[in-house]
């Protein structure tokens, strides 16, 4: 409904605003992504930092997405990943992951299909503005050390 999409909305655009405004963070793409597409049209941000091109897509709760098409999401990242179209990916969630979460027991599931060093790549990321942009920061420090 028109609530829940507007909270979306809302959700992904500071999501993708957080990570633009990263130092030395290079944006690429910003839009919407599609579930099923291929590239840099499955996520909602392209970037790049240090050399290293990452994804970057915003999922909310309340947003009725069915738990086998995040699943299939997680495969098709992982694909592009093991392809080389990204580095790594980040997925930013507006609510805790917790073992009771949707999105938890889907990544759980989808580790079981996707290689280890391939499902390690793609980062769930969660909580406060302050929280969401301390642990980009932390993952963006990692990289310089590679």
């Amino acid at each position: 409904d028109d609530v829940n999409e507007s909270q979306y909305r809302e959700f992904q655009m500071h999501a993708l605003d957080l990570v633009s405004s990263m130092p030395k963070v290079k944006t690429i793409k910003r839009g919407d992504g599609v579930f099923g597409a291929k590239g840099d049209k499955l996520v909602d941000g392209v970037f790049e930092y240090n050399k290293k091109r990452f994804s970057v897509s915003a999922f909310v709760a309340s947003r009725g997405i069915f738990d086998e098409d995040f699943k299939e999401y997680l495969i098709d990242i992982g694909a592009e990943i093991k392809e080389k179209v990204f580095d790594f990916s980040i997925l930013l969630f507006n609510t805790k992951m917790d073992e009771e979460n949707i999105f938890m027991d889907m990544y759980n599931k989808a580790k079981k299909v996707i290689e280890k060093d391939i499902i390690d790549k793609i980062i769930l990321v969660s909580g406060s503005p302050e929280e969401v942009k301390a642990q980009l920061a932390k993952i963006l420090k990692g990289l310089k050390k590679k």
